[in-house]
């Protein structure tokens, strides 16, 4: 009885993170993925070399934190890191609309990115500890779902808003990114006095102590560590150019982009759990293989077209590959990173691949300014292939159970 209200007790704050991961990464994608690509060059004149500037410093900024961040959840408990960070990141959101050059733009897009930094070492190291080591997929899968189910609606709501006008966009945007700190001030508030800052001094504080350890382990995994940065590298190339692409290569209207947004996002939430659940029993070596072969081939592709909403199948195609991808790859990181420390590592480990998803959109835009509107397909696709290639050698699961190991690196 006392297990399953335990259970019950995790997996209800699960939910929470899964919440807050929603409202804050619908108001992200509404914002840096769909409204400011299309107003900022339109309304204000800021060209779209700025433009994906401007993404990369949010996502620079959410980076870079990540890391610390991770090491005060170990240290005080995810809540007391949460509330103010999200309250940093919505009011940064009800700024955006209200800034119209370059330099104040820049600057409230960091503030956004330095709000939602401490959300996915809390919500990452909240679903291991829900679903397990053994179902440490499955349990990604959820966080995914969450993070799919908020970030690929905000682009696609905002798209058909935006033929009514930026300001409802931006209206709706902005009320959808409150509900994460409301959240997170809300369940700390609820907790007991002595639970809100948790002093856990078998986690975070004493990893100062243990730095030699932490270091000898994150020296026996580091095999994972390229890959993170180069497999974020090549979708962050794409965020600032898919709305340009859209409009001016393959013709479509904002509403029909968002149903091709619906459509890819649709596929990889309805496989994300079954594939998790077998990335869990059958081993996580072939979901990334095959998974980042079929990206980095539908991505070439899909530059190459034309043909207006005949890039359905290859958006589909998109959308199963990183079903594929995401829960395996998750699974693997998650493994590889001890209990005591798991949030500080998983930190660590975003702020790696943050660093390619903040430099992909700047560089992407250059690509687009000064080679081709057809080239960042191109780059994106070349990663891509050679990831697939790569973790068809790299020991994806000895590393996977490196977690294990922590002990021994004393």
């Amino acid at each position: 009885m006392m297990a399953t209200r335990t259970e019950g007790r995790t997996l209800s704050q699960m939910g929470l993170y899964m919440a807050a991961i929603a409202s804050i990464e619908f108001a992200r994608g509404a914002m840096f993925i769909s409204i400011l690509p299309a107003f900022l060059p339109e309304r204000v004149g800021i060209v779209t070399a700025q433009v994906g500037i401007i993404v990369s410093a949010q996502y620079l900024a959410d980076s870079l934190l990540r890391s610390p961040c991770g090491w005060l959840i170990d240290r005080f408990g995810a809540w007391v890191v949460l509330a103010p960070a999200l309250s940093v990141a919505a009011a940064a959101a009800m700024l955006l609309p209200r800034v119209h050059t370059f330099w104040p733009l820049l600057l409230v897009a960091v503030l956004f990115g330095v709000g939602t930094s401490p959300n996915w070492p809390a919500a990452i190291s909240g679903s291991v500890r829900a679903s397990g080591l053994r179902d440490r997929a499955a349990g990604m899968s959820l966080v995914f779902i969450a993070w799919l189910g908020g970030g690929g609606l905000g682009p696609v709501l905002v798209n058909f808003l935006i033929t009514r006008g930026y300001r409802l966009a931006f209206q709706v945007a902005t009320g959808v990114a409150l509900i994460a700190p409301v959240i997170a001030i809300v369940r700390l508030l609820t907790l007991p006095p002595h639970q809100r800052i948790q002093h856990n001094h078998d986690g975070g504080a004493g990893q100062t102590s243990r730095l030699p350890q932490f270091l000898r382990h994150l020296w026996r995994i580091r095999a994972l560590l390229p890959g993170m940065f180069v497999q974020t590298l090549s979708l962050g190339m794409l965020v600032p150019v898919l709305v340009p692409f859209a409009k001016l290569e393959l013709g479509l209207s904002q509403p029909q982009f968002g149903l091709l947004l619906v459509a890819g996002g649709a596929v990889t939430v309805a496989l994300l759990l079954p594939m998790g659940r077998m990335a869990d029993r059958f081993g996580f070596r072939p979901f990334l293989v095959i998974g980042f072969a079929v990206a980095g081939i539908s991505a070439h592709f899909v530059g190459r077209s034309s043909d207006g909403m005949g890039v359905l199948p290859l958006v589909l195609l998109l959308g199963a590959a990183y079903a594929t991808i995401l829960p395996a790859w998750n699974g693997v990181m998650a493994g590889a990173v001890p209990e005591q420390v798991r949030a500080t590592f998983m930190g660590l480990f975003m702020t790696v691949e943050g660093l390619g998803l903040a430099l992909g959109p700047a560089i992407g835009g250059a690509i687009w300014t000064l080679v081709g509107h057809r080239a960042p397909f191109d780059a994106s696709s070349i990663v891509l292939v050679a990831m697939a290639a790569t973790y068809t050698f790299i020991p994806v699961e000895r590393l996977a159970s490196a977690g294990s190991r922590w002990e021994d690196s004393r």
